[in-house]
């Protein structure tokens, strides 16, 4: 059982939204008699204090994590995993740390004996790890970014509720390029990409050998489970997810997982497999944009002990577990209308009444102006929150040049993107280029933390 954080927190769990008002229904998973196996939960990119169009989804994170801790408490779930983007931004509001503060206290009242979270390319390392030293007592373990010559911090052994070594937890955070690699004169991106992917390899490689290693010390051998915040090949992202920061990764080959019970991946916000069911991305728990799909799920392991039928050196990729894929409810339904006005409005009266306080995206594709529509549209979205109105019906020409949008709809990435087709440049460049465009941002966010750290101000734009 988590121990108490309370200290670290304000609030209370008293506001977050009553499950039985959102209408949250599951097929409840029977519980199995406790020391039978161990029970793990896969989940990743909360990306807590997130906005959407400058509207705050607070609320819709206070009601995954009271849906979270409920799914624990009921499926007695023993060590839960979070594989990084914990937060949305490095310098996250007062309010956003709250949440997360909030819901580890909520788990001191449940099952949950360990806790893993590891960075993500929208954290700062630095923040996640200001407490890990207090939390780590409570069973909460976090990893907020790798160190030199420290991998075997990332290599954790978790016991069971009789206190005996159970499972083996391979944390490795997001591998920032200084992690895995160092510069060298004259390279040429596609070298320095290489290296890149290879020195992700390498460290798995490594950290695998070292949980080995720890292994050999217990008493038997143990499943060794790995986490990972990383862009992997084989895996793929919906159009939503365009403006997704890949950080400085190219597609890192999926053998990185060999070797590993399971791997608990985070990153790409859309659940799937890559490859083997035993190598998954559990997919962000909100859709971060209009263009995602609500499909959102967390994993569900059931890890079996060793046997001494499973030998003294059991394949690691056999060992006996069972998967379930869990659905986590909406908490808000997001909407996007395209047509022109009459379409428009005729659909906004529709959802207004089916699915009252949406949030909706409306793409104006009509030949009239749109601005004296606007006024019509907005009087048929009663009961609804229309939080963007884009205006598709300009010529192809101004579309090519990307004036249907604002300035502020684009991520840099995209303007980036804009930028390379407009200078016709090769498809085969682009992948080169954007890769060291991730590589820029990234070390421009690192230097952001790194002065927000020294001056204790200063937020990310």
């Amino acid at each position: 059982m988590i121990g108490s954080c309370a200290d670290f927190a304000q609030g209370s769990l008293a506001s977050l939204p009553d499950m039985g008002a959102l209408g949250y229904k599951r097929d409840k998973l029977s519980p199995n008699p406790k020391g039978e196996y161990m029970r793990v939960l896969h989940t990743s990119d909360w990306h807590i204090g997130a906005d959407l169009c400058e509207k705050s989804r607070l609320d819709e994170h206070k009601a995954f994590f009271a849906w979270l801790a409920n799914t624990i408490r009921e499926e007695r779930v023993d060590v839960l995993l979070a594989s990084g983007d914990i937060f949305d931004t490095p310098s996250p509001s007062n309010g956003a740390v709250a949440v997360y503060f909030d819901f580890l206290r909520s788990l001191h009242d449940t099952p949950c004996r360990h806790v893993v979270i590891t960075g993500g390319n929208h954290d700062s390392p630095s923040h996640l790890n200001a407490p890990a030293g207090y939390l780590a007592h409570d069973g909460i373990h976090i990893l907020g970014c790798a160190k030199d010559g420290a991998i075997e911090r990332e290599v954790l052994v978790l016991d069971d509720e009789k206190g005996a070594p159970s499972l083996i937890v391979c944390a490795v955070p997001f591998l920032r390029d200084r992690d895995v690699r160092k510069s060298s004169f004259g390279q040429n991106p596609e070298e320095r990409a290489r290296e890149l992917c290879a020195g992700i390899d390498r460290h798995y490689r490594d950290v695998l050998a070292r949980a080995r290693e720890r292994a050999k010390s217990l008493a038997h051998p143990c499943p060794i489970v790995g986490m990972g915040h990383l862009f992997a090949s084989g895996s793929s992202m919906q159009d939503g997810e365009t403006g997704l920061t890949v950080g400085t990764l190219g597609a890192v080959d999926a053998s990185f997982a060999k070797g590993f019970c399971y791997m608990a991946l985070g990153h790409i916000h859309t659940p799937q497999r890559v490859g083997s069911e035993r190598v998954r991305y559990s997919g962000s728990v909100l859709p971060m944009s209009f263009g995602e799909k609500a499909n959102k799920q967390v994993v569900l392991l059931d890890i079996e002990p060793w046997s001494p039928a499973m030998g003294s050196e059991p394949d690691q990729e056999e060992w006996p577990l069972a998967m379930r894929l869990l659905d986590v409810p909406v908490f808000r339904e997001l909407f996007q209308v395209e047509g022109d006005a009459k379409k428009i409005e005729r659909e906004l009266r529709v959802l207004g009444t089916t699915h009252p306080g949406s949030w909706v995206e409306v793409n104006y594709t009509g030949t009239d102006p749109l601005e004296g529509r606007k006024e019509r549209i907005f009087a048929a979205a009663e009961g609804l929150d229309i939080l963007r109105v884009r205006d598709l019906s300009a010529p192809l020409a101004d579309k090519a040049a990307g004036v249907d949008k604002k300035l502020d709809e684009y991520s840099p990435k995209d303007i980036f993107n804009m930028c390379l087709s407009a200078n016709n440049i090769e498809e085969g460049q682009k992948a080169v280029l954007n890769t060291l465009f991730d590589e820029i941002v990234s070390g421009l966010d690192t230097l952001l933390e790194d002065s927000t750290q020294e001056t204790g101000q200063g937020a990310r734009a």
